[in-house]
């Protein structure tokens, strides 16, 4: 949902009642187990047209399509072409989907990473840090080694001047 003059923050549910009476004025809805495409497309579009919400969106992840509904006169009529589509409020487009492709597209034309694609991207940012940890660590290994090796071979040395009768201060 996107709830405009509202304070920023996650919430478990809208409570439009609680929200000084601001309907979210948009409302996306993913098909699923728990909601069927004839529920959001009959009975929560009904509930959303009731309550003042001024876009609803649908998007069926098996099909990869959007189905889309708009306020005209107080009421959400569908929307006939979703490919092309720019929500008023939001400013994004739609395009044609797949399924792990919605076909959403910000204000400059740059497609919404799925969540897949986004948690992708965060697991190989987080490999690439572990492996940079990892060489960080090895480095400083070599390093220590090099250090103890310098202080023995300082040791053998001042040793060996000794042994000579030369002191060090």
């Amino acid at each position: 949902m996107v709830a405009f003059g509202r304070p920023k923050g996650h919430r478990r549910a809208y409570k439009q009642w609680e929200e000084g009476s601001i309907a979210p004025q948009v409302v996306f809805e993913v098909v699923s187990e728990g909601n069927s495409e004839h529920e959001l497309e009959h009975e929560k579009k009904n509930f959303y047209e009731q309550y003042g919400v001024e876009e609803y969106y649908i998007y069926n992840p098996d099909t990869g399509r959007w189905k889309g509904f708009i306020r005209e006169g107080g009421v959400l009529r569908p929307i006939e072409t979703m490919e092309g589509w720019i929500s008023p409020r939001l400013g994004i487009r739609f395009g044609v989907g797949r399924e792990a492709d919605p076909g959403v597209y910000d204000t400059e034309g740059n497609r919404f990473r799925s969540y897949l694609e986004l948690r992708e991207a965060l697991e190989r940012a987080i490999e690439q840090e572990r492996q940079r940890a990892e060489e960080a660590r090895r480095c400083a290994e070599q390093e220590r080694q090099r250090a103890e090796q310098a202080e023995a071979e300082l040791q053998r040395l001042r040793q060996l001047l000794r042994e000579r009768g030369i002191e060090l201060e």
